[in-house]
């Protein structure tokens, strides 16, 4: 007799970061794929091109990229986990306070909450010219070998960086909305986002305690999924994703299910 293979209970969903490729997140595919775990890897939008595709897109934009992700993630499983870097850790966190009905939990790593941006006060004049930035790729690494290898943009409208520190301080305020499941990611050494916002994301959502932690990974820069502490990044993100997989088939146990 055949049998119809049982629907996974848990998914992941996983969101890059701004300016970044698919090539600095993808490592954890392999992982879940050997695990059964299905998942989604979106393009956020202006992504995959060019740095001129980045010039009107908004932070909603991003947001609702991941959204519509994670819609189509929720078609092939029960509940969902958000791995997100950087901008993609913002991503997951508003995803947490506006979607939490069917997420398990949230992995934000270096989530972007404070960053780094010379003369930020300039940021809303200059977002209305056609000004660009560099992205000094190389401050994103301990192992500065590997950010020749991202794929990442070299350069950003300032249009973006201002959309971005919208997004930053929208998602600041919502953090005491927050009661999900959390695992934060984050180096010391970041260079990339203000170190302080993460044991300060760590204090101010409402997750309780035995439900949240905060990780430091001393030998990574800012790209902890592509530097080289990253197998040791990727086995924490998977112990979260087991845990959540337990909490999920506990009840159904209880029931007889």
């Amino acid at each position: 007799m055949n049998t119809v293979p049982a629907r996974p209970s848990l998914g992941c969903l996983i969101v890059h970061g701004f300016s970044g490729s698919l090539a600095t997140v993808d490592g954890l595919e392999p992982h879940l794929a050997e695990r059964g775990i299905p998942y989604e890897l979106p393009v956020l939008r202006g992504h995959g091109a060019t740095p001129l595709a980045l010039r009107h897109v908004t932070w909603h934009d991003w947001y609702a990229d991941g959204e519509h992700a994670l819609d189509r993630l929720l078609e092939r499983c029960d509940r969902a986990v958000v791995v997100g870097l950087s901008m993609g850790g913002l991503v997951a966190l508003h995803l947490a306070v506006q979607r939490p009905e069917r997420l398990a939990g949230v992995v934000a790593v270096a989530p972007a909450l404070w960053p780094v941006i010379p003369a930020a006060f300039l940021l809303p004049l200059l977002a209305r010219t056609g000004f660009y930035g560099t992205m000094r790729g190389e401050k994103a690494f301990m192992d500065t070998s590997r950010a020749a290898q991202t794929g990442n943009y070299p350069r950003v409208p300032v249009a973006a960086v201002n959309q971005l520190a919208r997004f930053a301080r929208t998602v600041e305020h919502e953090l005491p909305q927050i009661v999900l499941p959390l695992l934060i990611c984050y180096t010391p050494h970041d260079q990339l986002v203000r170190p302080g916002c993460f044991p300060l994301l760590y204090e101010r959502v409402s997750t309780p305690p035995a439900d949240k932690e905060l990780l430091a990974f001393d030998r990574s820069g800012h790209e902890l999924l592509f530097d080289q502490q990253r197998e040791e990044v990727f086995a924490a993100i998977l112990w979260f994703l087991a845990a959540r997989q337990a909490a999920i088939a506990e009840p159904a146990q209880s029931a007889g299910i």
